[in-house]
């Protein structure tokens, strides 16, 4: 075997240790989802601010120095009667504190709270449920966007 052909098999051999590295590493758990109907909490002052139960307000956060690692998304709507929100909670880079936090939303005995993950619960079932609260409640436009052809 010559010189050059070794080079060459080491070359490519360095490219593929590379290639699998990088993808091993650059893999990431996929996210998590999960959309509660949960009771609207806090006195709507600056302190304590309107917010759905089980997220905090943004001082407790400030206060307890919540790390980046343990964010858990999250966005809503309002019920019609502005007591409940429907609120979905997320994690796009999952680590194992915000999975915990997660996981603990996930399976909140809370009065007043029903849970959904996606995956797991219909879409009928979970429709069903927020139009309890929501009478015109729309996946859609929860999640930001209107299909075409919908309703304008």
């Amino acid at each position: 075997m010559s010189l050059r052909s070794t080079w060459h098999y080491r070359s490519l051999f360095a490219a593929a240790i590379t290639v699998c590295v990088a993808l091993t590493y650059g893999q990431q758990a996929p996210s998590r989802r999960v959309i509660a109907v949960v009771p609207m909490t806090g006195a709507g002052t600056w302190d304590d601010p309107r917010r759905p139960l089980l997220t905090d307000s943004p001082q407790k956060a400030q206060e307890s120095g919540r790390a980046s690692e343990d964010f858990v998304n999250y966005h809503y709507v309002l019920s019609d009667d502005e007591k409940f929100a429907i609120v979905e909670f997320s994690v796009q880079r999952p680590t194992k504190a915000s999975l915990e936090k997660i996981n603990a939303i996930a399976a909140s005995k809370e009065p007043g709270v029903a849970v959904f993950e996606h995956g797991k619960s219909s879409r009928q079932a979970m429709e069903a449920e927020f139009r309890k609260y929501k009478k015109d409640f729309s996946f859609e436009e929860f999640a930001g966007f209107k299909v075409q052809g919908g309703k304008n």
